[in-house]
């Protein structure tokens, strides 16, 4: 018994070591213990051996791979011997579970070969009752054998089942006990739940080093985010500072304003006085023309020398100087008296706005005394406790001014003596308010406290009524439960009496006494045959070699037959000609065959070797062109975002307009609008001094022509034709300025967006040689694809032809063996013919000892058919048997699971009950308490209304 479930019944062996290969004995395994007793060589420990090998499939040690563990065939005279270990188990569940495994050994001419043969699992689905079976071809019989007994294969092996052999494995090396430890307890999971710690712990030390730099990191960004506040404060510090120092600016910006006005009015002055002296100069030069026609018409010329002309010139021009320095200093003295007039003129001006102001403010305070007196005088009509006259002046009011003031300090004194009684009030309000809220909080606490029981004992009760409702057992079920139970009963004393009945433990004892009978006549036949098969040894195995001759003969004739096509095929017909020499030509062809094999693997080896690095290569290339093109089309939108209405890229893509040309052109309407912008400065300079000098009436010229102006309406056009033109000009020069603005913003966007543009033509020109590159690889990778193809083609060809040659190779190293084995046998059979003697006195021959034998075999083996029936009915009665008393546990069990749930149910119903008295009490002291929180609140509310009472 391997646990509390899973017990071995019996065990069937057929064919290994010393049992028979016809054996039927069943051993039985009785329960607790099963003692096996026997001489040596009897095959106790053959027993074991079997339990391991339908357990776990591990042949025992030294059986030379299998061969020592079946029954000799040289024993059996036979030339295979077919072994069978059948074994009942119960598992875990209780369940029958057959396991059959299979073995054969055969007899070769020099060598015997052991062969494992099918294994079979099955039972029987206690549901449907049907057989099912699983063979090795579906699972792992070693494997499933131990989980459906619950015991590892570890423990099977090395424990419950070890070979005496292997029986001192706990003295074994260190590393061999620790396998076997490891194995038993399997200590595998534990290693590898250590291992997995480990790795656990080494990811977490590396998490750990992560986060560490990560704080590393953080704190940096913490110490550099308190720099940055310092620094901000400090800029703010600076900002302040910089903020007076622009208020200390400003003041003197307003100074140098004020300055700038006196510098304009001097400058308008000298602009005055240079208008002034160009219309002097004029004069001078008219006067000069008047000198010139006038000494073009003088008819006598001058005849003092030329040294008394230029004295007097010298005087004259003396002259002019002084008079000239007169005029200009007479201008300076009108200038600094028109200056002064200007001052005076402003001194009298706020003279003029402080009188204005002082008047108004006198005005002012004439009304607000004047309002004094009017209040004074309505208090004094209303506060009649202060006995005192209206007043009428000045003195009057500051008189009755005093009086307030003492009778204000009085009420004063009266006031703060109310608050202090109003205080004490509100105090004793306060306490009462405090109080009524204590009660109150205390009421409201009570009854949430026993809303919350209440809550808790629902939950309780609807919790116990869900149980009872899932506990719930009618009567009628119970009494269908014990009625099923007494129907299993009933089937269980059936099963026993139909067992008892049919008497078949003593049929199956009648069957084995007979077949014991039988086995005692084949004894003594085989007795009888083997002393005869001693005096007729040489003639029995002159018969055996000529049967191996002639099936050798047969056996070579037939591969010949069979493999002359493929033989034919491989080598030619010539070489079946010579069969002496078959062996060496279809070596020699396989040899031939695998050097091809291997010139081609070399081949395909080397365009492999190609092909990859061509795959190498467009795989980069092709990396590449998708970097290219990301690069490309990130550069290209920055490009068209940048000149979005300047430049279409597409067309310059196109070619249609050129990013070099668009630059010059838009620099060129550049110069050209600055050009345009500074002829309009210029001539808005021209026109406004001609339009100054226009409306000069001291000069009273043209300033173009210096024509006197016949009248003021000449005067008049000109200066509006002039201001009509500046106004042109101006509006002309805005839309110019307004043009030269947005084309400098586009010659900067573009100048900008060059270096971008000139990387985007490059990675443009990069991807297309990217591309050409990836199409020459595609195309390069596509040759070497098709030859290898073709080359796996001719390898697969090879391939096949050399394993058809492998196949061929063995065929004729079979029928050379063969021949080999037949020309041995000839020799062999020649020899003994020649030296064997006659055979005189036996009165039997052994094939009538062996027809007798076989009808002696045929009948026990139908006693043996017989008897498996009996046992495999005694079996199907016993499960029957078990089966029934199974179920009759199992009602019972589920009548007593019922009445403990109908025991559950009535205990839930008390509880139940109690639980709805408590909330029926809870619900009665809640209401209590809901009823005093009224009254509590209107107290409350009544002492806050006094408490606010006094407060007014």
């Amino acid at each position: 018994m391997l646990n509390y479930r899973s017990v071995t019944l019996q065990m069937l062996i057929k064919g290994i070591r010393a049992f028979s290969p016809d054996n039927q004995n069943v051993i039985e395994f009785f329960r607790p213990l099963t003692l096996i007793v026997g001489e040596n060589g009897a095959g106790k420990t053959t027993i074991i051996e079997c339990l391991k090998m339908a357990c776990t499939g591990d042949l025992p040690p030294n059986v030379r791979s299998g061969q020592s563990f079946i029954h000799d065939p040289k024993v059996s005279g036979e030339t295979e011997v077919k072994a069978q270990i059948k074994m009942r188990f119960n598992n875990q569940l209780g369940r029958p579970v057959v396991t059959i495994r299979s073995f054969s050994l055969t007899q070769k001419a020099s060598k015997q070969e052991f062969k494992t043969l099918d294994s079979t699992l099955s039972t029987t689905n206690p549901i449907t009752g049907e057989h099912e079976a699983i063979t090795n071809r579906c699972a792992d019989m070693g494997k499933e054998v131990p989980a459906l007994m619950g015991v590892s294969k570890a423990v099977l092996e090395n424990v419950i089942f070890v070979h005496q052999d292997e029986s001192n494995w706990p003295l074994a090396e260190g590393a061999t006990l620790k396998k076997k430890f490891d194995d038993i307890f399997s200590a595998t999971r534990y290693t590898k739940a250590l291992e997995a710690i480990r790795k656990l712990k080494t990811e977490q030390a590396q998490e750990i080093k992560e986060n560490k730099l990560k704080i590393d990191t953080l704190q940096k960004d913490i110490d550099l985010a308190v720099r940055l506040r310092e620094s901000i404060k400090e800029d703010q510090t600076k900002a302040d500072v910089l903020k007076g120092t622009m208020e200390q600016a400003s003041n003197s910006q307003k100074k140098l304003q004020e300055e700038l006005k006196t510098l304009t009015l001097k400058s308008r002055n000298m602009h005055e006085m240079s208008n002034c002296l160009k219309v002097l100069e004029a004069q001078l030069e008219s006067k000069m023309k008047e000198n010139s026609r006038l000494f073009d018409q003088m008819d006598v010329e001058l005849e003092e020398p030329l040294e008394e002309l230029l004295k007097h010139q010298r005087e004259c021009e003396a002259e002019y100087e002084e008079r000239h320095r007169r005029s200009s200093e007479a201008a300076d003295k009108i200038t600094r008296k028109k200056m002064d007039a200007e001052g005076v003129k402003r001194a009298i001006s706020e003279d003029l706005a402080r009188e204005s102001k002082l008047k108004a403010e006198a005005e002012m305070h004439q009304q607000s005394l004047k309002g004094r007196r009017d209040f004074s005088r309505r208090m004094a009509e209303a506060h009649t406790e202060l006995g005192a006259e209206a007043p009428e002046t000045d003195p009057a009011v500051d008189n009755f001014q005093q009086k307030v003031v003492e009778y204000a300090a009085g009420q004063a004194e009266t006031m703060q003596a109310m608050k202090q009684v109003h205080r004490a009030e509100e105090d004793r309000y306060s306490n009462l308010v405090a109080q009524a809220a204590g009660e109150l909080n205390q009421v409201e606490q009570s009854c949430s406290s026993n809303t919350t029981e209440l809550d808790r004992y629902v939950a309780q009760t609807e919790e116990k009524r869900r149980r009872q409702a899932m506990l719930h057992v009618t009567e009628g079920a119970l009494a269908e439960s014990e009625k099923q139970l007494a129907d299993a009963q009933q089937h269980v004393r059936k099963e026993k009496e139909t067992l008892e009945s049919e008497e078949l433990a003593a049929k199956i004892s009648a069957a084995r006494g007979k077949m014991d009978g039988l086995d005692r006549k084949i004894f003594d036949l085989n007795r009888d045959r083997d002393q005869l098969s001693v005096a007729s040894e040489d003639m029995q195995r002159l018969r055996l070699m000529k049967e191996q001759q002639t099936k050798k003969t047969s056996e070579c004739q037939q591969i010949l037959d069979t493999k002359r096509n493929a033989i034919t095929d491989f080598v030619g017909e010539e070489a079946l000609n010579a069969p002496a020499q078959l062996g060496v030509a279809t070596r020699q062809a396989l040899q031939g065959l695998e050097g091809r094999l291997k010139q081609q693997n070399a081949r395909v080896q080397e365009k492999g070797n190609e092909l990859s690095g061509v795959e190498a290569k467009l795989h980069d290339a092709g990396q590449r062109k998708r970097q290219l093109e990301q690069q490309r089309d990130t550069i290209k939108r920055q490009l068209v975002g940048a000149v979005q209405g300047i430049l279409d890229l597409e067309q310059v893509e196109s070619g249609t307009v050129s990013w070099s040309t668009t630059l010059e052109s838009t620099q060129q309407t550049l110069d050209k609008q600055r050009t345009s912008n500074d002829s309009y400065n210029a001539m808005s300079k021209i026109f406004s001094d001609f339009v100054k000098r226009g409306k000069d009436p001291a000069q009273n010229c043209c300033p173009v022509c210096t024509r006197k102006w016949k009248d003021r309406t000449e005067m008049d056009t000109f200066v509006r034709t002039y201001e009509d033109r500046m106004k042109n000009d101006g509006a002309k020069k805005a839309e110019n300025e307004k043009a030269v603005s947005a084309i400098k913003s586009r010659l900067g966007q573009l100048q900008k967006m060059q270096p971008s543009y000139l990387k985007y033509e490059d990675v443009k020109s990069e991807l297309q040689k990217m591309e050409e590159l990836v199409i020459r690889l595609q195309e390069d990778e596509t040759k070497l694809t098709d030859m290898m193809d073709s080359l796996s083609a001719e390898t697969l060809e090879i391939e096949s032809l050399k394993q058809k040659g492998t196949k061929v190779v063995k065929d004729v190293e079979s029928i050379e063996r063969l021949q080999q084995e037949m020309a041995q046998l000839a020799r062999d059979v020649s020899y003994r013919e020649e030296r064997m003697p006659s055979l005189e006195g036996s009165t039997r021959s052994i094939q009538e000892l062996n027809e007798e034998m076989a009808q002696l075999e045929r009948d026990r083996k139908g006693l043996g058919t017989e008897r498996e029936h009996l046992e495999g009915r005694l079996k199907q009665l016993e499960n029957a048997v078990r089966w029934a008393e199974t179920k009759h546990r199992d009602m019972r069990e589920e009548y007593l699971k019922a009445e403990q749930r109908q025991k559950e149910f009535n205990q839930l119903t008390e509880a139940i009950a109690e639980a709805e008295s408590w909330a029926v009490k809870l619900r009665g002291d809640i209401a209590a308490a809901k009823e005093k929180v009224a009254p509590l609140r209107e107290q409350k509310a009544k002492h806050e209304s006094a408490r606010e009472a006094a407060r007014k």
